[in-house]
């Protein structure tokens, strides 16, 4: 996991286990001959103003090449209150192209879901321009990749478009496409490219699901980063060490930044995308196609084919005839079925095709889902019908070669909480018509119901260091009876909203001794919206209960919630102690011993 973070610079010390799941980029897969520059995470567990941010954004600005993301932590999470000091660097950092993201604890997924959402939301209302979440101490244990799967399915509905997470060691292939990007490896000293390879893309899937962190070593050289480059998308080195490697930039950072920028220079991608035409230029698709370089497959596949190409290399794509469809030529005029290219920029070849016989006008039908905020996402069944007949189907991002002036049918469907709310322009039925003349693109946009429960066990300041709490362990006997009180209120809206189910709960309680009759009330309130159309329905219940219970009760006192080894030990006790001979004696021994540690929690929050 990554160092927790607290609010004085060196109380945070974290004894770890694993090691850390990452970051970001689109997920793919399937594994792929070439993909995307390489680029650094950094854990920057400093405090906004102590020049390190300022550092990175001079850094990032000097190689622009190289992709950076950034992972803040003001508190093990968003903290406790609002920072300005953090919304001017994350401004910073952001001006300057780095991808910025948010620390949430999850426990090895024994945090509730709900409790980390409530997180996400904290950074989004302090913090609203980060571009995604960083999920730490993330479990590997088979059955709880729907707790991940759940998280980044919520941290996208509200535009977050970068989850990562952190295992910091192996993951079973069941949890490779949870989240965006997975820490899979993450410890003192370098892997070999071939070890690295073992946990990340060499499980068959694109190196854009993985990262891979170091610490307490010198700075690799290009060959080496070359080669890790080909299995992770992320990488950081540092040459800091425990007890926190994070709370520093690696003396060599910009060294770094720079052999990077060597070895994304040489190895710099475009996306070619092979298409085919009939004569008179009407595009359709379905045409196999290869490309090689060196004589090595490079892709293959039917119209319309994209590929990622090195810039500066040789690619040789060719397309076959089928049936009465002949090639003619390609764009720009050869006659020769394989073409040879060497593409220096976004690239769109074109093979035209002959039937012998009149030929129809097409347009490509695009359709596409989305939520209501705008952030398009994939997966929503849809089919498409000329007449009775379905003539495609698929689940969207869904393209369909139509006949100009034909009249189809576009259907989407519902699944789960994701709900079709409207088309873009208006249409609110889910069935849609539609007659193209020209190539279409159709928006399905979608809600998706949020519940954000709150809960409040204990009292306390925002702004004061956590307490210590009481936990009451009972055994009850009951009889309850309760009486609901239900208002309906109907008002308009004139955009699509989000359904949100917020509840609260108020309880009060008078206890006198063990196994001595208890009465308590508890008032609960749950408003819940819903919206159709352009019209919301807001229904609030009120409940209330009594209980009578004989109750035998045991107490334990829990620490307040700090995130880090010194949960027992109150904050000005630890400061203190950190400057004595035993407690360093203390320390020594604990880190003598080697254990491992995670993807470092701690930051400066000044």
């Amino acid at each position: 996991m990554l160092w927790k973070s607290s609010k004085s610079s060196l109380h945070s010390v974290v004894i770890i286990f694993l090691l850390c799941s990452s970051l970001f980029t689109v997920l793919s897969f399937h594994s792929s001959a070439t993909a995307s520059p390489s680029g650094i995470v950094i854990p920057l567990y400093t405090y906004p103003t102590d020049g390190t941010w300022s550092t990175v954004a001079q850094t990032a600005e000097s190689y622009p090449n190289v992709p950076i993301m950034a992972v803040i932590n003001p508190d093990s999470g968003p903290g406790s209150s609002f920072d300005q000091n953090y919304a001017n660097g994350i401004a910073l950092l952001q001006s300057a192209g780095v991808i910025v993201l948010g620390y949430v604890d999850t426990a090895f997924a024994t945090d509730s879901i709900s409790s980390v959402e409530s997180e996400v939301n904290q950074y989004l209302q302090w913090y609203p321009t980060i571009n995604g979440i960083m999920f730490d101490d993330m479990s590997n244990a088979p059955g709880n990749e729907g707790y991940y799967s759940t998280l980044d399915s919520y941290a996208q509905s509200l535009g977050l478009a970068i989850t990562m997470g952190n295992p910091g060691t192996s993951v079973p292939s069941a949890y490779v496409g949870t989240l965006n990007v997975l820490c899979v490896q993450e410890g003192a000293g370098l892997l070999t490219p071939s070890s690295l390879s073992t946990v990340s893309s060499g499980m068959g899937y694109a190196k854009s699901n993985f990262a891979y962190i170091a610490y307490a070593t010198s700075l690799p050289n290009e060959t080496y980063l070359a080669g890790v480059s080909n299995d992770v998308q992320w990488l950081y080195m540092t040459d800091a060490t425990l007890p926190n490697p994070y709370d520093v930039l690696p003396s060599y950072f910009t060294s770094l930044v720079a052999e990077m920028s060597e070895v994304d220079s040489a190895s710099a991608t475009v996306t070619v995308t092979v298409n085919s035409a009939y004569t008179n230029g009407t595009l359709f698709g379905g045409m196999w196609t290869t490309v090689e370089s060196g004589g090595n497959s490079i892709a293959s596949g039917y119209t319309p084919l994209e590929f990622d190409a090195t810039v500066g290399s040789q690619y040789v794509v060719t397309v076959d005839n089928y049936q009465n469809y002949t090639f003619t030529q390609w764009t720009g005029g050869s006659t020769n079925a394989s073409i040879t290219i060497s593409p220096t920029q976004e690239t769109s070849l074109a093979a035209y095709f002959s039937t012998g016989s009149s030929e129809p006008a097409y347009a490509p039908l695009a359709v596409e889902s989305a939520a209501l905020n705008g952030t398009q996402f994939s997966g929503m069944w849809t089919e498409v019908a000329a007449g009775d007949q379905i003539v495609d189907s698929g689940y969207t991002p869904l393209v369909f070669n139509a006949t100009v002036g034909a009249t189809y049918s576009v259907a989407v469907s519902n699944y789960g909480d994701y709900i079709f709310n409207y088309w873009q322009g208006g249409g609110t039925d889910s069935n849609i018509t539609i007659t193209p003349s020209q190539q279409t693109t159709l928006i399905a946009y979608y809600s998706t119901p949020v519940t954000t429960t709150t809960t409040t066990q204990t009292a306390t300041s925002t702004t004061s260091p956590p307490t210590n709490t009481t936990t009451t362990t009972t055994q009850t006997t009951s009889t309850t009876s309760a009486t609901q009180v239900t208002t309906t209120v109907t008002q308009t809206s004139q955009q699509p909203t989000t359904t949100q189910t917020v509840t609260t709960t108020s309880a009060t309680s008078t206890t006198t001794s063990s196994s001595t009759p208890t009465t308590a009330t508890t008032t609960s309130t749950v408003t819940t919206t819903s919206y159709s159309g352009s019209t919301s329905t807001s229904t609030t219940s009120a409940y209330t209960s009594t209980t009578s219970t004989t109750t035998s009760s045991s107490s334990r006192t829990t620490p307040g919630r700090h995130h880090n080894f010194f949960n027992f030990i109150p904050l000005s006790t630890t400061q203190s102690l950190l400057g004595g001979s035993i407690f360093a004696t203390l320390i020594g021994s604990l880190l003598g011993s080697t254990l491992l540690f995670r993807f470092s929690r701690r930051s400066n929050s000044g």
